[in-house]
């Protein structure tokens, strides 16, 4: 499953990155998206456009071009 598929209040633990700029990579690992990382969908905008994502190190929005290379399994919030 992609990133950019989960679904709003939804958890998940990245399972793959798949980025070819170096530059994203970096950045999106000092936010802390890192494999077998948790993340949270918690807010979603219309039409396609950037996602809300909440790591232990904050929150922050990605665009769909970003998030559909990152593959993600689904997790039950307890």
């Amino acid at each position: 499953m992609k990133l950019s598929d989960l679904p709003k209040s939804q958890m998940a633990i990245i399972t793959k990155i798949d980025l070819t700029q170096i530059e994203v990579t970096e950045r999106l690992s000092d936010f802390g998206l890192q494999i077998g990382q948790t993340i949270v969908c918690v807010e979603s905008s219309p039409f396609g456009g950037p996602k809300a994502f909440r790591l232990s190190h904050g929150i922050f929005a990605l665009d769909k071009e970003i998030s559909d290379n990152i593959e993600i399994r689904k997790e039950s919030i307890s």
